[in-house]
C-alpha cells in the first residue's frame, strides 16, 4: 500500500493531497522525498501537506524546507510549518518562531509559533 501511496504522491491530481496526507499519518520515512518535492509545489494545500508530513516524521533533515515554509506567502502553510518546527525540536529556529509569534499578520500563525516556542522550552 505504501508503494502505491508514494506513486500517487507525485500525481498532479486531487489524489496527491490524499496520498501525502496518508503517508504523513502513517509516519512513513520513505515519503520524505515526496514531502520535500511537495514543499516546493505551487499549490498551497500541497505545501501544507508537506509541512504536515515533516511534522509527523519529526524529520530533522528537512529543517531547511520547513524553515522556508515558515516564510510562505500562505498563512496556513506558515501555521503548519510552525507546528512542524515544534515536532522537529531544533532550538536554532527559536528566533524565527519568536519573530513569527509577534509579527505574523494572522493570529493563528502567531499562536502556532507561540505553541512551538513552548514545546521548545521557551
Amino acid at each position: 500500500a505504501v508503494a502505491i501511496l508514494l506513486e500517487a504522491a507525485d500525481e498532479p491530481t486531487e489524489v496527491r493531497r490524499w496520498a501525502l496526507l496518508a503517508l504523513a499519518e502513517l509516519h512513513e520515512p520513505a515519503a520524505l522525498p515526496a514531502f520535500r518535492r511537495a514543499a516546493h509545489d505551487g499549490d498551497w494545500m500541497i505545501r501544507i501537506f508537506a509541512a504536515h508530513g515533516f511534522d509527523r516524521l519529526r524529520a530533522h533533515e528537512s529543517l531547511i524546507e520547513v524553515v522556508a515554509l515558515l516564510a510562505d506567502r500562505e498563512s496556513g502553510v506558515r501555521e503548519a510549518a510552525a507546528s512542524a518546527l515544534a515536532s522537529i525540536g531544533d532550538g536554532r529556529v527559536r528566533p524565527l518562531l519568536e519573530r513569527a509569534a509577534v509579527t505574523d499578520p494572522y493570529p493563528w500563525v502567531r499562536e502556532a509559533a507561540r505553541d512551538a516556542l513552548t514545546v521548545l522550552g521557551g
